[in-house]
């Protein structure tokens, strides 16, 4: 899973991550259907919940990552040939959806400190 929905990424990160979905899924799209040892082809069980029934699957052979290799060999050079490090500030591109706003809301928040004086707890 390279972009889950359970986590927040910045705009760039976010990109990055759906451009390496794309690329594995682009590898993998002609992977072989898995045998058994006497060379039948093998399934796997899936219910579906709309139509409550249980259909099969064919397996594919597992995943093998041989760009991985070049993609880590690209990343280290690309590390080593940068003279900024990671710990300085980057611009925001023009089109950064945090461009937009700060916050979600459709309403600008109020101070903090009313927020505070307005908040009304039953702990209290």
């Amino acid at each position: 899973m390279y972009a889950s929905k359970r986590c927040t990424y910045s705009p760039p990160v976010y990109r990055v991550r759906n451009i390496l979905a794309a690329l594995d899924h682009n590898v993998h799209l002609e992977r072989e259907l898995a045998r058994t040892e006497d060379g039948r082809m093998r399934y796997h069980r899936v219910y579906n919940k709309k139509s409550c029934r249980w259909t099969v699957r064919p397996v594919k052979v597992k995943k093998t990552y041989p760009h991985f290799v070049e993609l880590r060999r690209a990343i280290l050079e690309a590390r080593l040939a940068d003279n900024k490090g990671m710990k300085s500030r980057r611009e925001l591109e023009p089109d950064d959806p945090r461009r937009l706003s700060t916050h979600l809301a459709p309403v600008s928040p109020p101070p903090t400190s009313t927020l505070v004086e307005q908040h009304v707890s039953r702990h209290n």
